[in-house]
């Protein structure tokens, strides 16, 4: 049974299928540091479902963790101290314990499709099934009716719908940067200048194997605990929803938009190397390396000094800190009930606003698993 705790309008439109997938492609699998910023917020289940060893082949790019550490000993190390000074940042499954009832589970999951991810292990399974109520960001993704409805009832979120453009808020060089992009991609400006600019980042923003197992059927890890859920008889609970998810995007200043806009295009193909590199961190469970490694790197490729700007604060502020206090407040409930297990991105997890620890403060032991 699907519960949301949260109440949210429920229309009733269509709206193209591929806009709706890449946008959850976006909200779901991406959050680096600032583009980057935009591959790691709203990127960080059971089955492989499809993909090929080919497949995956074609969706690995370089581990530019392993790189950094090979040409800047002295960078690595400074960012490997850091991290290892964040709490909780060592896991992506953590045991919840709390007298007087059964144990839950916080999980940080990388929303893709690519099979290293989706392949849950033993210990991940089995807290799983030793639990009775599931929840994960939003239960959205599972009806893919209902979010393009929701789209569609606030076009606002996704679309300019005032008579401007996205070229209104571009000067002359990042217009060009935009146009010759799009271009070497087989579209024109004009065709998506009524789209926002975090909408078309999405849509450029993840390699093309994982479209292509998007488009085969092929689920992101949330979607596949979320169904492992439903066949075990769990209840199934949503945290957020997506109108949530969509409006805290939106409110980033224009601004940052467009900045993430322009960095993913000149990105081009080093985006499959920014995800390889979250997929091996997360995998490693050195979930409080992912941020700063990224944001190292987005900001030595654009030749800015190497320290967190406003940008990066403002979106880990709106992304990830308000985000982890709306899901801590409507999983609450759910933990002092016992044999709850939490799905949420990775990012949500490590750091003194994050999840792990807002749980700690509630009184729950906190155990690192895996």
């Amino acid at each position: 049974m699907i519960k949301n705790i949260y109440s949210a309008p429920s229309p009733s439109n269509s709206l193209v299928e591929v806009l709706e997938r890449n946008t959850l492609a976006f909200l779901g699998a991406l959050h680096t540091a600032f583009l980057i910023s935009f591959l790691v917020a709203a990127a960080l289940g059971a089955s492989t479902l499809g993909a090929s060893a080919q497949d995956i082949a074609r969706c690995e790019g370089i581990n530019l963790w392993e790189d950094l550490q090979k040409r800047d000993a002295a960078a690595a190390a400074l960012i490997k101290s850091q991290a290892d000074e964040t709490v909780y940042g060592n896991a992506r499954l953590f045991k919840l314990e709390k007298d007087g009832v059964a144990p839950s589970y916080l999980f940080g999951t990388m929303h893709l499709t690519d099979p290293r991810v989706t392949n849950l292990t033993p210990a991940a399974a089995d807290a799983i099934y030793a639990t009775q109520t599931v929840a994960i960001e939003t239960t959205d993704i599972l009806d893919e009716a209902a979010v393009q409805a929701k789209l569609l009832s606030q076009p606002e979120l996704s679309m300019f719908i005032d008579g401007t453009r996205l070229s209104d808020f571009m000067d002359d060089e990042q217009r060009q940067i935009v146009e010759d992009g799009l271009a070497e991609r087989g579209m024109r400006l004009a065709l998506v200048d009524r789209m926002k600019p975090w909408l078309i980042s999405g849509m450029l923003a993840l390699p093309a194997c994982e479209n292509e197992r998007k488009a085969s059927g092929s689920q992101v890890l949330d979607a596949q605990i979320a169904v492992l859920a439903q066949n075990t008889g769990k209840e199934l609970v949503g945290l957020e929803t997506l109108e949530e998810q969509l409006g805290a995007m939106a409110s980033l200043p224009m601004e940052q938009h467009i900045d993430g806009l322009v960095e993913t295009l000149q990105m081009g193909d080093q985006i499959n190397d920014a995800l390889e590199t979250m997929i091996q961190l997360y995998l490693a469970g050195d979930i409080s390396t992912i941020w700063p490694v990224l944001r190292h790197l987005a900001l030595e490729m654009s030749g800015e000094e190497v320290q967190p700007d406003e940008n990066h604060r403002r979106f880990e502020e709106v992304l990830i800190d308000a985000r982890n206090k709306t899901m801590f407040d409507r999983s609450l409930a759910l933990l002092e009930q016992g044999g709850a297990f939490i799905a949420v991105g990775a990012l949500h997890l490590p750091g003194e606003l994050g999840l792990a620890k807002l749980f700690a403060e509630a009184g729950f032991k906190i155990t690192a698993i895996e």
